[in-house]
């Protein structure tokens, strides 16, 4: 079985180019010729890949996405720009925490109370953002400050189906949040 297999390894490799100069046959192991190729070069991102993260808009001029732009920023250096940045991150971030939030409208949690069913999830408004900053301990350094308000909703039925599926929800409790950030004098992390 095993010179079975290394023939099979060995006939592969001489059709792709990549023969052992070996005279021992087939009982030399396949591994020691495929270890003595060179890996292959990490090939730089091609077109394709840059363009994955652009997306067209109406007219068919070429938008970037949110990531590509993320990533092709500047550093900024003044306490202007680094606010300026902190107002994209933070609105990044609130759009990224409404689309994951859990329960959400479309995935609500339902328990029972009494005779009837309440249904139960949480909305983000991407629009309610505030953000601050502060000077960090260390020259260069800031702590910011995103605030945003989490908005409980609760929706009431006869049976499970119906709790799920009521359109007639009740706003029943607001949540303030603030999410800390930090700046390291080249970006936010958070």
């Amino acid at each position: 079985m095993k010179n079975l297999l290394a023939m099979l390894l060995m006939s592969v490799l001489s059709l792709a180019g990549c023969a052992a100069a070996s005279d021992e046959g087939p009982q030399d192991k396949p591994e020691a010729a495929v270890q003595q190729q060179p890996a292959p070069a990490a090939q730089p991102a091609s077109k394709a890949d840059a363009k994955s993260d652009k997306k067209k808009d109406k007219k068919g001029k070429e938008k970037k996405s949110d990531k590509a732009r993320f990533e092709n920023r500047k550093t900024p250096t003044t306490e202007a720009e680094i606010r300026a940045d902190l107002d994209v991150v933070g609105r990044a971030l609130v759009s990224k925490a409404s689309r994951t939030i859990t329960p959400s409208k479309a995935n609500r949690t339902v328990h029972s109370s009494g005779k009837e069913f309440i249904s139960r999830y949480i909305e983000i408004d991407p629009a309610q953002v505030s953000t601050d900053m502060r000077p960090g301990a260390k020259a260069g350094t800031y702590i910011g400050f995103v605030r945003y308000s989490e908005r409980v909703f609760e929706c009431k039925g006869k049976t499970k189906q119906q709790a799920m599926s009521s359109t007639a929800c009740n706003h029943t409790a607001t949540r303030g949040m603030n999410e800390m950030i930090m700046f390291d004098g080249k970006a936010w992390r958070f």
